[in-house]
């Protein structure tokens, strides 16, 4: 198994597991509508996504209508993000293509919108990695997304991300969606020796010291900054 493999199945899986964890002792908003979120997106088993991660060199979760849900924010009324995801990692240039969708209550069922996380798509106005919006699931058990207004955006604009292969693209998603602060937890995973390249190249050590300032420092510990 290559190294990107390696450690976008890692990533994947502590995503998961953060999930799961939250998932034995749900608390927040989210915890209200999280069930009703798992019946419009079928989700992954723990030993399922693991068992595929390992065995599949190529995958696309849409084509298998199974979902990776991710440990909800606490944001308004509550936010569940639901993950798609596709790879292949069969030639030299390995790509990974990711679809976050960000799942709220609205009139007693769900609305959401979506975020996709891709790979350069050669020459072209798309020539570098990048995010765009999304209102729709592709592959089977796939549909639009509920509640999603249908004049929003899909193609542009297109906002380029610090990211040039599989792992660094999903770290991106990850910083994306939960802040810089889990990059800092990210990095002291038990993969962490070989995932410090790809971090390094995201985060200078000025950031790097930042995000432990912030990891260490009580709440209101850090000055305020002064205007201009």
């Amino acid at each position: 198994m290559s190294l990107q493999r390696t450690l976008v199945r890692e990533i994947l899986l502590w995503l998961q597991g953060r999930y799961e964890a939250w998932k034995r002792d749900p608390r927040g908003p989210a915890s209200k509508f999280r069930e009703l979120v798992s019946v419009t997106c079928p989700e992954f088993g723990q030993t399922e996504l693991e068992a595929l991660l390992s065995k599949r060199i190529e995958f696309n979760s849409s084509g298998e209508n199974r979902y990776l849900f991710l440990e909800p924010l606490n944001e308004g009324k509550g936010i569940v993000p639901v993950l798609s995801f596709s790879y292949d990692f069969q030639g030299k240039n390995a790509e990974l293509r990711l679809r976050l969708a960000l799942f709220v209550p609205h009139n007693n069922s769900l609305a959401a919108i979506g975020f996709r996380f891709e790979p350069s798509e050669g020459p072209g106005t798309h020539d570098y990695f990048h995010a765009q919006m999304f209102r729709e699931f592709r592959g089977r058990g796939g549909g639009a997304l509920p509640e999603c207004p249908t004049w929003l955006p899909t193609s542009q604009p297109a906002f380029q991300l610090k990211a040039d292969d599989p792992v660094t693209l999903l770290v991106c998603m990850v910083i994306s969606l939960y802040g810089i602060g889990l990059a800092g937890e990210l990095e002291q995973q038990s993969f962490a020796n070989a995932l410090k390249p790809y971090m390094r190249r995201l985060r200078p050590a000025a950031a790097a010291r930042n995000v432990q300032q912030a990891i260490t420092e009580p709440t209101g510990a850090r000055p305020k900054r002064r205007p201009g």
